[in-house]
């Protein structure tokens, strides 16, 4: 009985001890990160564009309360001529 427990204390503790064992994933690559900082320079037009004084984005009143009304009556659906008319401009 006693060469029996230990050997399953003996089997337990090997299996203790390779539970502890690293196998991790691997260390990061030297140019981990880049590709998302290369992004945000790409995005980035104008780094002082908070220090500029800029006037502040208008609408016309009128074509905004038809977008109110439009809204309010549930007719949001806008056709694809509109749409097209409103970028080109």
């Amino acid at each position: 009985m006693a060469i029996k427990q230990l050997f399953l204390i003996t089997a337990a503790m090997a299996l203790l001890i390779a539970g502890c064992a690293h196998t991790g994933p691997e260390p990061m690559q030297s140019d981990f990160g880049n590709s998302v900082k290369t992004n945000i320079a790409r995005q980035t037009i104008n780094p002082d564009a908070g220090t500029e004084q800029m006037a502040p984005a208008t609408l016309d009143g009128q074509a905004a309360e038809k977008a109110l009304q439009a809204t309010r009556e549930g007719a949001t659906e806008a056709s694809t001529d509109s749409l097209l008319n409103d970028v080109a401009q």
